[in-house]
């Protein structure tokens, strides 16, 4: 009750009516999703934006359920749990044996495999290839407006 539109609110914080409308959109979340992604302080004004559009597309109730099958998401990197969010196929638990990140020519992806899996996910690197680009169409195609 202390400011009666977005405009106001906007002044009384000395921002701008976007930074505020993202903010609400922001706070309409579901606390499954928060929870997932390990806290409201790693979902960014992009991460919620993201989060919309898979609530969108997708449906509240069936990201929700993929949401209760991640356990720790605050230990996996945030591409990690919208992937989860999205397909739902993976039970994700905290504990990385693969990380990602960008290469320093900001090209490729760099992947770091933990030592007790290697030999596993060399045999089987077809299978990991696929998984990783099915994840990467999935998210693709949710990030489209």
């Amino acid at each position: 009750g202390i400011c009666s539109n977005q405009v106001d609110l906007a002044r009384l914080f000395s921002t701008s009516t976007g930074v505020v409308s993202k903010a609400l959109h922001a706070s309409t979340l579901p606390e499954p999703v928060i929870t997932a992604l390990g806290g409201s302080d790693r979902v960014t004004f992009r991460v919620a934006e993201t989060l919309a559009k898979l609530l969108t597309s997708i449906g509240n109730d069936v990201v929700c359920r993929n949401a209760q099958k991640i356990v720790d998401g605050r230990t996996l990197p945030i591409a990690v749990v919208l992937a989860a969010l999205a397909d739902g196929s993976a039970i994700v638990h905290g504990g990385r044996l693969v990380s990602v990140s960008v290469a320093a020519s900001g090209r490729y992806l760099k992947l770091e495999v933990e030592p007790r899996a290697m030999a596993r996910i060399l045999s089987r690197i077809a299978e990991f290839s696929e998984a990783i680009d099915t994840s990467a169409r999935r998210i693709c195609s949710v990030s489209r407006p």
